[in-house]
């Protein structure tokens, strides 16, 4: 498996409330997501790691989500 081959689609006020924060109250506050990409992972990000190839499938499924609740 190719670290290349995948994204973390998540967003991105879940990602601030799930992060580690480095640098707490700093200049150079950081937000870091550290999560393996294992195929049988399955911890608090599974569920946004997606494979690159999909990337614009799950746009569109997104776009599709949102209009739901524009109508």
């Amino acid at each position: 498996m190719d670290l290349h081959e995948y994204l973390v689609f998540i967003p991105s006020t879940t990602f601030k409330k799930s992060a580690v924060i480095v640098n707490r109250g700093k200049v150079n506050e950081k937000y870091v997501l550290t999560s393996p990409l294992s195929p049988g992972y399955s911890g608090k990000y599974s569920d946004f790691i997606i494979k690159k190839e999909n990337l614009v499938n799950e746009i569109f499924d997104k776009f599709r989500e949102i209009e739901q609740y524009l109508k």
